[in-house]
């Protein structure tokens, strides 16, 4: 079975960006709690241009992975935090 992430900002230390897309950044990061590195990704809403459709449309699909990883959307990081 899987494990329970945290959805605390403070269980996660950012390491370096692995991949990005159009609306979104993946970053290596570790898991504090059991010091396990696992991939973050972020939405970053300025690509959006605050075009509130994409930002919907990104968060709908991230809300639907059904994946016990899948933290959903969370607000809790900016680009100034993860650097």
């Amino acid at each position: 079975m899987g494990r329970n992430y945290s959805a605390n900002p403070d269980d996660y230390k950012f390491l370096e960006e692995v991949g990005y897309g159009a609306s979104a950044t993946v970053y290596r990061a570790i898991y504090l709690p059991v010091n396990e590195v696992v991939a973050v990704k972020c939405l970053d809403l300025d690509r959006c241009n605050s075009n509130l459709e994409c930002v919907s449309d990104i968060t709908l699909t991230f809300n639907a992975i059904t994946s016990l990883c899948n933290l959903g959307s969370r607000g809790w990081r900016n680009s100034s935090e993860i650097d």
